[in-house]
C-alpha cells in the first residue's frame, strides 16, 4: 500500500511538471478569452498612438518599422499577430541566426523579447502580452528587410554602385502574412538571403575570422622601424619566426 501511494504521487508529481512544462510553451496562445478584448483594445490605441505621433516606444525600445507595424496590426483588425508559439521560436532562432550574415541580433531586440517572453509565462499580463507582440512583429519586419536589402547602404560605401536590388513582390503586409502562414518561417527569412556564391563565401570567411577570434586572434608583430612601399621586414636576431607565421592565429590557417 506504502510503494502504491508512492508511486501514485511520483506519477501525479510528472504529470504537474508536464502541464507546467506545456504551459510555459503556449505562452503566447494561452491568455484568457475575456482578455482578446482588452487586447485587441489596447493594440488600437497603440497602434493609433504610433500614426499620430509618429513614433511608439514599447517597454522602453522604440519601434522602428513605423510604418509596417499598424499597417500589419490594421490588416488583423488589431488582433495579436504572435498566436503561434512554433512561429515565435522561428523568428527567435532566426534572429539568433542573422550573426551569421553578419548582423547583431541585438539590433532586433533579441534580449529584450526573450525576457519579455519568459515574464509573460508567468504572469500572462494583457498588456506585457500585447507589448510582446509589437516588438515580435517590429522585430520581423526589420530583419525580413535587412534579409533582402541588407543593413548597409552600398551608395554610401561607393558612390560608382550601380548593383540595383529590387523587390519584385506584394506589399510589406501582404508579403509579412504570406511568411507568417507558411510551413517554416524561418525558411521563409532565409529564401530573402542573396542567392549567390559570392554571399555564400562571405559568411563562410566570416565565420572562420570569428574563429580566429575566439582562438586569441592573431600575434602582434613586433615593433621596429616603418616599412616603405615595395620594402620588406629583414629578419632580426630573436625572431622565431618569419613575422607573416607569427599573426597566423594560433589554430593555424
Amino acid at each position: 500500500m506504502v510503494r502504491c501511494c508512492a508511486a501514485l504521487r511520483t506519477r501525479i508529481s510528472s504529470v504537474r511538471a508536464i502541464l507546467v512544462l506545456l504551459a510555459a510553451w503556449s505562452f503566447t496562445g494561452a491568455v484568457r478569452a475575456e482578455d482578446e478584448g482588452e487586447l485587441q483594445q489596447y493594440l488600437r490605441l497603440r497602434m493609433e498612438d504610433l500614426e499620430s505621433n509618429g513614433k511608439l516606444s514599447v517597454q522602453g525600445t522604440r519601434i522602428i518599422a513605423e510604418d509596417f507595424v499598424p499597417k500589419l496590426y490594421s490588416h488583423a483588425h488589431f488582433k495579436r499577430v504572435w498566436t503561434d508559439v512554433a512561429k515565435v521560436k522561428e523568428l527567435i532562432r532566426a534572429i539568433e541566426d542573422s550573426a551569421k550574415d553578419g548582423f547583431d541580433p541585438e539590433d532586433y531586440n533579441l534580449s529584450q523579447i526573450k525576457a519579455l517572453a519568459g515574464k509573460v509565462e508567468l504572469t500572462q499580463d494583457p498588456t506585457t502580452v500585447a507589448d510582446l507582440d509589437i516588438l515580435l512583429s517590429d522585430a520581423f519586419a526589420r530583419l525580413a528587410y535587412h534579409a533582402f536589402y541588407g543593413k548597409v547602404d552600398p551608395e554610401r560605401l561607393d558612390k560608382t554602385w550601380n548593383f540595383s536590388h529590387v523587390w519584385q513582390g506584394a506589399d510589406g503586409v501582404t508579403t509579412a502574412l504570406k511568411m507568417l502562414s507558411a510551413k517554416s518561417l524561418y525558411e521563409a527569412i532565409e529564401e530573402l538571403e542573396p542567392r549567390a556564391p559570392m554571399y555564400d563565401r562571405l559568411r563562410q570567411a566570416l565565420a572562420k575570422y570569428r574563429e580566429y577570434a575566439a582562438a586569441g586572434g592573431w600575434k602582434p608583430i613586433a615593433s621596429g622601424p616603418s616599412l616603405g612601399v615595395g620594402e620588406k621586414r629583414r629578419p632580426r636576431a630573436g625572431d622565431s619566426a618569419p613575422a607573416r607565421d607569427q599573426r597566423r592565429p594560433s589554430q593555424g590557417v
